[in-house]
């Protein structure tokens, strides 16, 4: 049985090609967590509670509901960072392999593709964020060849701050430009 469901969304392959073609930054967190995935998978996939455990999302709207799996949903998301700037998104669910698989589209502030792998492991649950995207607000395209790293930075310290969910113990946590 395939356990992949594709969002029936207009072209959500072509969607899926920006991983391959416009990328100005692809960003990797992988980490470990003493969480069983079960719980994982149900904390991401309700991201109307985030602004309740993770500390860098601000808010969360949902715009369009999408079918009893979530796919096609689509959230207004504000994140705070780590760095005096704020990033709004909107993010649209496109494939959900539950619980191991979770791809949306964001567009806004930054537009691109994330998947969210996850992984039981004997002691919890490895989690793996594939960040790939194309800055759109000026100034971060303007500076993005001497600020990529800080924009890393920024994206490890916000990506961090969900271990207050999981409990303490993150485990091993990087980052990959």
């Amino acid at each position: 049985m395939n356990r992949m469901m594709l969002a029936q969304h207009p072209q959500p392959l072509a969607e899926l090609e920006f991983l391959n073609t416009h990328n100005n930054m692809a960003l990797v967190s992988q980490f470990e967590i003493s969480t069983y995935i079960e719980q994982v998978w149900h904390e991401l996939t309700h991201p109307e509670q985030w602004p309740q455990w993770w500390p860098y999302v601000e808010s969360v709207e949902l715009l369009e509901a999408g079918d009893t799996n979530d796919l096609n949903a689509l959230h207004k998301v504000r994140w705070k960072t780590a760095l005096p700037y704020q990033i709004n998104l909107s993010i649209r669910t496109l494939i959900i392999e539950k619980p191991y698989q979770i791809v949306v589209a964001a567009k806004g502030d930054l537009n691109g593709v994330g998947r969210w792998q996850l992984e039981p492991t004997a002691n919890g649950t490895s989690i793996r964020y594939i960040w790939c995207i194309q800055l759109e607000k000026p100034w971060m395209r303007g500076f993005a060849p001497l600020l990529k790293p800080i924009f890393a930075w920024n994206h490890a310290s916000c990506h961090a701050g969900r271990c207050t969910r999981f409990g303490s113990a993150c485990g091993r946590f990087f980052i990959e430009l």
